[in-house]
């Protein structure tokens, strides 16, 4: 998760920063400033604008006064507000949408859209089972003009929204603006949207997916580009592209041994193989299926690109929510003895599915390592989980389900000899939503789909 703080593009506002927590007049300066930014949290544009212009003109030396004059500009940045929030960020894909070519009076157009577009990840087969998993949030964005720059015409839009393709003529935006409008928020991902109001088709890479206008298939098709990396799986030429190369779905070669998907050849998935004519070229590229995945002319995500869909999601994505008591990871600290110990994790609820919740009790002899994995920006970065000694991972004790994602265990000491133990609690995401006869992620490499918690207990002699 990227924490950044507001006006990185002004650093000379920055010197005046301190000046906010002096004097009166700063005092109230600020407290109009924050009314304004909740106005646009509510919706309330026309309101926001109007405070922004009072306070503006009211407190024009304070930083509060340089900042509202900044958004009342033709062209501005002026606040944002959730569209959907499931949780908090620091476990969550944050989306956010950000207008281009929209002027004030078009900030209610721009959320319906917005809304429209949340709407699109919520009814997707793949997106949708994974939904709770994503935040959505607005970033409100003034343009002078509408239109995009090209065909000899140039427009100012707050995200510099142009005509990217010489052959297709869809809509690009500047991704440095983009990038700029995105480190305004106290928290945010690298992912964004950007609605562009008079361009057509989109585009997509590095984190950032641009549309135009209202376009669910588009839109599906730009996220796979910015969100996973995921390239065009059509044939049709669509400019020059220079030499053939393989990515997550497309091959430069159809030796099945080679492909990057392999491990769905191995696997024996149906329809899975080399077929040529992918990534804007008819020879010299194959993708993974014959047709039909959203990023050739389809709706849905074909199997090797759902599957890099579901590892970005879970490199964002602890499937451990939350858990009880709070872990040690100091091996010389323990709960402290007792004849019972009660132990607790919250789980990520998948739309169709449920997690699968196991644990462990390993004496001390026994005790593994446990995985950092403390809300890492990638989880991928963490690496492996340790394999249990004596047994798989699949064996253990379920634990008792309480609902809403929440699995209790309670260990009893009775039974055990006097010494130190380790509480081990495994999480794992089987990948298999309901109805599925294979599952969607057929290798995970690094355990991007598991989680643990670990604790120490120590058994008194009796």
């Amino acid at each position: 998760m990227f924490i950044r703080s507001l006006l990185p593009w002004l650093p000379c506002l920055f010197l005046l920063a301190p000046m906010a927590a002096q004097g009166p007049e700063n005092k109230k300066a600020e407290g109009e400033f924050q009314r304004a930014e909740k106005a646009v949290a509510d919706a309330r544009y026309t309101a926001a604008f109007s405070l922004y212009k009072q306070l503006a003109s009211r407190y024009p030396n304070t930083v509060w006064g340089k900042m509202a004059a900044l958004r009342t500009q033709p062209t501005a940045y002026l606040g944002w507000g959730d569209l959907q929030r499931h949780g908090a960020s620091n476990n969550r894909v944050d989306v956010v949408l950000m207008g281009d070519g929209f002027a004030l009076d078009d900030q209610n157009e721009f959320e319906d859209i917005a809304r429209s577009a949340v709407d699109v990840f919520k009814n997707h087969k793949l997106l949708g089972e994974y939904f709770s998993y994503h935040n959505f949030v607005r970033i409100n964005l003034t343009s002078k003009d509408q239109g995009v720059t090209g065909y000899g015409r140039t427009k100012e839009t707050a995200l510099g929204g142009h005509v990217a393709g010489d052959v297709q003529g869809q809509v690009g935006i500047d991704h440095g603006k983009a990038v700029q409008m995105l480190e305004m928020l106290p928290e945010q991902d690298g992912y964004a949207i950007a609605i562009v109001k008079a361009g057509s088709m989109g585009t997509g890479g590095g984190g950032i997916a641009a549309i135009g206008g209202r376009a669910d298939d588009t839109l599906v098709h730009e996220w796979g580009h910015a969100f996973a990396n995921l390239s065009d799986e059509y044939s049709t030429f669509t400019g020059h592209r220079g030499s053939p190369r393989s990515t997550i779905n497309v091959s430069a070669t159809e030796d099945l041994k080679q492909v990057p998907w392999k491990h769905f050849v191995a696997a024996g998935i149906p329809g899975i193989g080399a077929y040529r004519g992918a990534d804007g070229r008819i020879k010299g590229a194959w993708k993974p299926t014959s047709g039909g995945c959203t990023m050739e002319d389809g709706v849905q995500f074909c199997p090797v690109c759902r599957e890099a869909i579901v590892h970005n999601i879970y490199r964002r994505v602890d499937p451990i929510e939350a858990h009880s008591p709070p872990t040690r990871r100091d091996q010389a600290a323990a709960l402290a003895s007792a004849e019972a110990f009660q132990f607790e994790v919250t789980c990520m609820q998948p739309k169709t599915h449920a997690l699968d919740v196991r644990w462990h009790v390993l004496p001390e002899g026994q005790a593994i390592k446990p995985a950092d994995d403390s809300r890492l920006p990638d989880r991928g970065r963490r690496g492996k989980l340790q394999m249990l000694p004596g047994k798989e991972d699949s064996k253990g004790d379920n634990g008792v389900p309480i609902g809403n994602g929440r699995n209790k265990f309670r260990l009893t000491t009775r039974d055990l000899a006097p010494g130190r133990y380790q509480v081990v609690c495994r999480v794992r995401d089987d990948g298999k939503p309901a109805g599925q006869q294979w599952p969607w992620v057929v290798l995970d490499d690094g355990d991007l789909l598991q989680s643990e918690r670990v604790w120490w207990v120590t058994v008194a002699p009796r």
